[in-house]
């Protein structure tokens, strides 16, 4: 069709819908850019842990105890990952195992007094950065960016889980995913 671009769902999108995806894309783009500079700066800042270990803290503090298991399924991250970001976490003193009450056997990982304070002084520092950066915006104006912002989040979240959880295409640097 002419003037008439296939999404990724296969539903037909008109060309001036597609200049606003195309638009959202980019903007996307960066951001990401710009937000690797930031992170950068606030690493260099933060003198308690690494980023990876930061979001391990993070989701602890929101999720409550977990399983090192649980964790890595939740973050999708490799187990070997998180195991080695917990051992460095347990040594700084931000988590400790606890005994699982319904499975001894298991432990789950508890964040300490310590890590409480470094995820309350990111969440400051991350809170006073957006404040500055938004302060000049209409209350109007930032409740309907806040809620289409979260909403666009959710549809990224959900179209990243799809996307990861479809096969791949086959290279011939991978054996494994030859089925013939």
């Amino acid at each position: 069709m002419i003037g008439c671009l296939v999404s990724i769902d296969e539903r037909p999108v008109d060309a001036s819908t597609n200049d606003a995806i195309a638009e959202v894309a980019e903007s996307l783009v960066d951001l990401v850019h710009t937000f690797s500079r930031v992170k950068a700066r606030m690493l260099t800042e933060s003198r308690d842990v690494e980023w990876s270990s930061q979001i391990l803290l993070h989701h602890l503090a929101c999720a409550g105890p977990v399983r090192a298991a649980a964790l890595a399924e939740s973050l999708q991250l490799d187990p070997s990952t998180v195991s080695r970001q917990v051992a460095t976490l347990v040594r700084l003193g931000m988590l400790e195992r606890q005994a699982d009450p319904i499975d001894g056997r298991a432990s789950l990982l508890v964040l300490t007094p310590s890590g409480h304070a470094v995820i309350a002084d990111h969440d400051r520092r991350r809170h006073t950065y957006f404040a500055e950066l938004l302060d000049d915006w209409p209350a109007d104006e930032l409740d309907r960016f806040a809620a289409l912002f979260r909403r666009f989040v959710a549809d990224f979240d959900r179209g990243a889980a799809r996307w990861l959880a479809a096969p791949g295409p086959q290279t011939a640097a991978d054996p494994q995913k030859d089925t013939a």
